[in-house]
């Protein structure tokens, strides 16, 4: 069953058009900075993708959601409240953009087989999930940002960035104790990042397998549309 998935980001909105197997058809754009337009791209994404037959529609957002509404996002504040459903005018199943990432790496990525997996998106935020034997967790505090998130955000370069996420990460790994992390994301997929967040979770005493997202920066949108099938 072919659906479409949505990713809202703090920079990027993507969104796929996902048969089951593979990705169809994408769409990218730059994420508005208010309510009303982020709903017109919303809808031009999906009208593009659906090629004039109707099909369900998931999105991943960051933040805290409740039901089919946006209680607060971080990185776009211009959210809070947001009825996804209300502004779609049809049924649209929504989930917290980690998770949905995680759900897509889960079942064909990077945390196939994992009894237990961590799993990070470094874009604009920092998004966590985590799963058991191929269940993703709805563990309600990663939908809150860390209160480190505001120094991330200035940190800039891979070698800058990997210690310091390996610094603040720790003591989520060691509480969780997984198997497995995985780190998606536009952070991740930046040269040489990858191989020096490993070595640095290494020192910090991780003794597991660290991973990059084999999905890249589409597993959100495509966890996104994995919820309508």
């Amino acid at each position: 069953m072919k659906t479409i998935g949505l990713d809202v980001g703090g920079s990027m909105v993507r969104a796929v058009r996902w048969n089951g197997i593979r990705v169809e058809k994408l769409a990218v754009a730059k994420t508005p900075r208010s309510a009303p337009e982020l709903t017109k791209t919303l809808r031009r994404m999906v009208k593009k993708l659906e090629e004039h037959t109707p099909l369900k529609v998931g999105a991943g957002f960051a933040g805290v959601i409740e039901g089919g509404k946006i209680k607060m996002s971080p990185n776009n504040r211009f959210l809070k409240g947001y009825n996804v459903t209300k502004e779609f005018g049809r049924a649209v199943r929504v989930e917290n953009d980690a998770r949905a990432l995680a759900r897509a790496e889960y079942a064909l990525g990077a945390g196939k087989g994992a009894s237990r997996a961590l799993f990070f998106t470094f874009g604009t935020g920092i998004g966590r999930a985590y799963g058991v034997r191929g269940a993703v967790k709805r563990v309600k505090r990663f939908e809150y940002p860390e209160k480190w998130e505001k120094h991330y955000q200035r940190v800039k370069g891979a070698v800058a960035l990997a210690p310091f996420l390996a610094e603040h990460l720790e003591p989520l790994i060691r509480l969780y104790k997984p198997r497995v992390v995985v780190a998606g994301g536009a952070v991740a997929e930046k040269k040489g990042f990858m191989a020096l967040f490993r070595r640095e979770l290494k020192k910090k005493g991780f003794a597991g397998e660290v991973r990059g997202a084999k999905l890249g920066t589409l597993a959100g949108a495509i966890g996104a549309a994995m919820l309508m099938q």
